[in-house]
């Protein structure tokens, strides 16, 4: 099925960090002469491989998150989706993926985020920079009106 919505954020919150203590930590292994750290090392890149970014995606039928390099990702069939909005997450909400009191949260970078819940009742966060556009992608193939506030 052709893609009709893509959109990827880049997690520069995340990766800022991850990268400096990573260099800092080649630095020390190999100016201590401290080689087990590159294990570390190692483990930061993969850390920040894995949630470098947040890519969402959407079909006619299907719509699907994906972090960083695409080992973790989450789909959802547009059909069991009953109510989109707009959401605003917080500092406290954090990023990655997070349980919140109003649903699951798929969050790299920023505040602004869609809402999506669904027919068993459970709730979905995704964070995006692109609202908008994954607001009206979301409403017209899912066929959903607007939310009144």
């Amino acid at each position: 099925m052709a893609t009709v919505y893509r959109h990827t954020q880049l997690a520069t919150n995340i990766l800022i960090p991850i990268d400096g203590a990573m260099l800092f930590i080649i630095y020390l292994a190999i100016t201590q002469d401290l080689a087990p750290l590159l294990a570390v090392a190692a483990g930061l890149g993969f850390l920040g491989a894995l949630f470098a970014s947040l890519t969402v995606e959407g079909t006619e039928t299907q719509l699907e998150i994906r972090f960083g390099i695409g080992l973790i990702r989450k789909r959802f069939r547009l059909g069991e989706i009953v109510e989109v909005r707009p959401y605003r997450t917080s500092f406290w909400h954090g990023w990655g993926i997070r349980i919140s009191s109003d649903g699951i949260i798929y969050n790299v970078a920023g505040y602004d985020a869609v809402l999506l819940r669904l027919q068993t009742g459970k709730q979905v966060i995704i964070g995006t920079d692109d609202r908008d556009r994954l607001l009206a992608y979301l409403r017209e193939y899912t066929r959903l009106r607007p939310a009144h506030f």
